[in-house]
């Protein structure tokens, strides 16, 4: 019953549609997230296209390798010579050098700055935490004990991040050693394709989930949509194992799609990209993110929070479904739970409930980089891991009611005894 259950699913024409409309945005996103590449060569000509993103990485990588205090004042002192960042360089000089370079500074740039709202309101050299904040080459503004104690400073700014976010002694404690995992000199490899497929992805992968949603939602409405309930609970396994069989279906059928449409997507933009970065750190880009992670890292657990947001929709399409037989609510609810109730989260003052909702797992990208910590009876946690793991059981345990849900018709009245087996 298991494949009968498949075949109703991609043999219907809607859904066959949707799954192709699905297919085509994987390309469509690809082409986004490599169009979104600017090369500017030696010349000052601007380049996009297939081919754009390989140069640009190309180009940056002349730089590949630990960022230590001693290369970032090279850098600094070549920006200072060919009047690049400071100097509002032309299109040529940017070409030639600054194009390489500017995302090392504005790494440093962070180190030295991001964290001026935890020290008491200021910045670096007394500057307002607005004006170093704003300014994101600001370290080529620094002066060279600045740059020669970088990493000491990321280190302060660290304890600072550790007094500021850590409410208790345990959440203390527990940041200090998540900080104490990240090493120094950060290793740079050009993490751009990375970077921007996460960003594209996300959004890709949230279309994909509400796809998902409406498929599940089909699986169990549609025996009452065209009257084929009673047919199905007068079969031999129709209140037991075909109940089950429906659940499988509709669980193997987010499988199968969400991962199916995904990994192809990131394979279209990657065979282009390139994967160039995926062992840098996260850190580079965030520096003060409690997640030490690598890139590739990173875009796995953006990958999986996704699929366990897909299994999350499914669970909801199908009680919903078991419960009204209406399949236009339950192909809502999805869509209420992971495209609305961000909005609804922004206009209500609930901040640290909504940082725990379901729409977080098609979220994470941000997620990162907020230091959300938790605890409960002297157990501290963050924030994606426990939603990872929260939704996953959640998703499992509306399993059976689902199946409580379906296997009695609603209004049906339990049989007396002698009379027909199956009503």
């Amino acid at each position: 019953m298991l494949k009968y259950e498949l075949k109703k699913i991609f043999c219907n024409r809607l859904n066959r549609g949707l799954l192709l409309a699905t297919l085509v945005l994987a390309f469509v996103f690809s082409a986004f997230a490599i169009g979104s590449f600017q090369y500017t060569d030696e010349e000052g000509t601007v380049h996009s296209g297939l081919t754009a993103p390989r140069k640009l990485i190309a180009d940056k990588d002349r730089w590949e390798g630990e960022i230590t205090p001693e290369r970032l004042e090279e850098i600094i002192q070549l920006d200072q010579s060919v009047s690049g960042i400071t100097g509002q360089a032309s299109n040529e000089t940017y070409g030639k050098y600054v194009q390489s370079y500017s995302d090392i500074l504005n790494a440093a740039s962070s180190i030295l700055y991001d964290t001026a709202d935890v020290q008491d309101g200021t910045g670096q050299d007394g500057e307002s935490a607005e004006t170093s904040m704003q300014d994101v080459y600001g370290v080529l503004y620094a002066d060279g004990s600045t740059v020669d104690s970088l990493y000491d400073i990321y280190s302060q700014n660290m304890q600072g991040y550790v007094q500021v976010y850590g409410k208790t002694p345990r959440q203390q404690e527990f940041l200090q050693k998540i900080y104490s995992r990240i090493q120094t000199p950060l290793e740079y490899e050009v993490p751009d394709s990375w970077s921007t497929e996460m960003s594209y992805s996300t959004t890709y992968g949230l279309i994909v989930i509400m796809v998902e949603g409406f498929l599940a939602a089909g699986i169990f409405s549609e025996d009452y949509r065209y009257k084929a309930a009673p047919v199905f609970f007068a079969s031999r396994l129709g209140r037991d194992k075909a109940v089950w069989n429906k659940i499988l279906a509709g669980y193997l059928v987010a499988t199968v799609v969400y991962w199916g449409f995904v990994l192809l997507q990131a394979a279209i933009s990657f065979s282009v990209m390139g994967t160039s970065g995926a062992h840098t750190l996260y850190q580079f880009s965030c520096p003060y993110s409690i997640y030490v992670m690598t890139y590739a890292q990173m875009y796995r657990m953006l990958l999986f929070g996704g699929y366990i947001a897909s299994l999350l929709a499914a669970s909801v399409s199908m009680l919903a479904a078991a419960l009204t037989r209406s399949m236009n609510i339950a192909v809502c609810l999805p869509f209420l739970l992971f495209c609305v109730s961000p909005f609804i989260g922004r206009a209500l003052p609930f901040h640290t409930f909504f940082t725990l909702t379901p729409d977080q797992l098609t979220n994470i990208l941000q997620c990162v980089k907020s230091p959300n910590i938790y605890q409960v009876f002297g157990i501290v946690f963050r924030q994606v891991p426990f939603l990872i793991g929260f939704y996953l059981l959640v998703s499992l345990c509306l399993l059976p009611a689902v199946y409580q849900a379906f296997r009695r018709p609603a209004g049906s009245q339990r049989r007396p005894s002698g009379g027909n087996k199956f009503f």
